[in-house]
């Protein structure tokens, strides 16, 4: 029961957050500029992100549906489990 205990807190698990981005940088999405985009993720939103996953790009809007990765405190957030069919576009 302490094992369960100790497993639930917050201070020994680290909790990972994401969001969903819609992303305009298609320059930035080939598989040797996955640096570039990362810093301009972070620059871009202050997260301290530490991967991304690319999703659906749609070339005729000219965007790609990113997932980005980083520390979370463990909070939830409502708006992060929007899909990327609940974006306003």
């Amino acid at each position: 029961m302490l094992l369960t205990w100790l497993m639930e807190t917050k201070h020994l698990l680290k909790h990972t957050s994401s969001k969903a981005i819609i992303y305009e940088r298609m320059d930035l999405l080939p598989p040797n500029k996955q640096q570039e985009m990362l810093n301009d993720l972070k620059t871009r939103t202050g997260l301290n992100i530490n991967r991304f996953e690319v999703g659906q790009i749609d070339f005729k809007k000219k965007v790609a549906y990113i997932k980005v990765f980083y520390p979370g405190n463990g909070e939830i957030n409502s708006a992060d489990n929007m899909k990327s069919n609940q974006f306003p576009i």
